[in-house]
């Protein structure tokens, strides 16, 4: 008996169709196969790898956008007499740039939410209420964007997830 072959979970047994051939001498040398595709596990595990890497892509982006915020400076004031002040202060980011971790909220809110086919990435209300605000500025808070610079440094390696994930 010769060796047969283990059927994957996506294939399934289908009716035989037979291929006979003369061969070299005009013999009846012939094989036979078979072979379906079962569409319904087909379609999930296209969409369980769709899901793995949006997941995987979602938790790059907002790893980098943490990193990205930094400790901020304590600045510790002096009042007239040259002693230094009970309360400190803390530096701000500088325009542009992500910013500055003072109590944590912000950083710790980032998380992702999974719909059908999308993922959505960014701060959860309400700690993270005000991630949109320093994310776009208002007319008096200057831009401090951390999810599009995070997701742009992320665009070269989000193509990989999706490499041989069926």
């Amino acid at each position: 008996m010769g060796a047969m072959k283990k059927m994957s979970n996506l294939e399934r047994p289908a009716r035989r169709r037979s291929v006979v051939g003369l061969g070299k001498h005009g013999g009846g040398g012939g094989f036979s196969f078979a072979y379906s595709i079962d569409a319904r596990e087909l379609k999930r595990r296209i969409n369980a790898a769709e899901r793995k890497n949006l997941r995987a892509a979602a938790r790059l982006i907002g790893a980098d956008a943490k990193r990205s915020m930094r400790k901020a400076p304590a600045v510790r004031r002096r009042d007239e007499a040259g002693r230094f002040k009970k309360s400190i202060a803390w530096e701000a980011s500088r325009p542009g740039e992500p910013p500055n971790v003072r109590t944590g909220n912000l950083r710790g809110s980032i998380g992702y939410a999974m719909g059908k086919h999308t993922v959505w990435i960014g701060a959860r209300w309400p700690k993270g209420a005000a991630g949109p605000l320093m994310e776009h500025g208002t007319k008096k808070i200057i831009t401090r964007a951390f999810m599009g610079p995070a997701r742009r440094r992320a665009d070269h390696a989000i193509p990989r997830y999706w490499r041989n994930s069926l």
